[in-house]
């Protein structure tokens, strides 16, 4: 069975009434028939086509609109993705100058203006001091069921920062604003956990390692 072609009905209704008003004009017997059979139907497919024309265009914009912006979209994803790729770092071991002073800033000073910021003069230790230190660690007294071992970390620490720390410059009293002397007396100004921190800085040892 054939499918009904509407195109070809509609066509031969237009051509009718095309045939039909023009009789009519000829015969200039109705002028307002002619008009209904002929301009208006006219006037109503060539606006009928105009509507179908843009809506198709529209159509075919919106799509190729579309295809656009998915094809943006995935492009943006796939560089997302490439940049936030983690890249493996290889660590190259380094030498260090232990015999060279340098700057040190506190954790709690990382954010301070560095005008205003105090900065500490260090060294890490040499290999013979890092042993040393770490054979004071360890206290063992007594011997059998009596034994005991007891881990001086608070000592360890005070010995790193008297043969580590060098000096300091903008260290202050707090109250007064008064420039505090560099000494092995004066270490107690600093604060209990800045003590531990530059201390365990200058032995070498990172958080994770704690």
């Amino acid at each position: 069975m054939m499918p009904f072609n509407y195109e070809g009905v509609v066509e031969l209704v237009f051509f009718t009434l095309v045939v039909l008003s023009s009789m009519i004009l000829i015969n200039n017997r109705s002028r307002v028939l002619a008009f209904k059979l002929f301009w208006f139907p006219l006037v109503a497919y060539i606006t009928i086509n105009i509507i179908v024309i843009n809506l198709l265009c529209l159509y075919v914009s919106l799509r190729a609109k579309r295809w656009e912006l998915g094809y943006i979209f995935k492009a943006s994803n796939k560089i997302i993705r490439f940049l936030s790729k983690k890249k493996e770092v290889i660590a190259i071991m380094k030498g260090v100058r232990y015999d060279q002073p340098h700057s040190y800033v506190c954790k709690c000073d990382k954010k301070v203006p560095k005008e205003e910021r105090t900065t500490f003069k260090v060294r890490f230790l040499t290999a013979d001091e890092q042993a040393e230190i770490r054979d004071e660690m360890y206290k063992i007294s007594g011997i059998g069921a009596g034994r005991q071992e007891r881990l001086l970390t608070g000592s360890s620490s005070l010995m790193a920062l008297k043969k580590g720390l060098l000096g300091w410059e903008n260290f202050k009293y707090e109250d007064t604003g008064e420039p505090i002397e560099f000494s092995v007396d004066n270490f107690s100004c600093i604060a209990p956990a800045e003590r531990d921190e530059m201390a365990n800085y200058i032995r070498g040892i990172e958080e994770t390692e704690l």
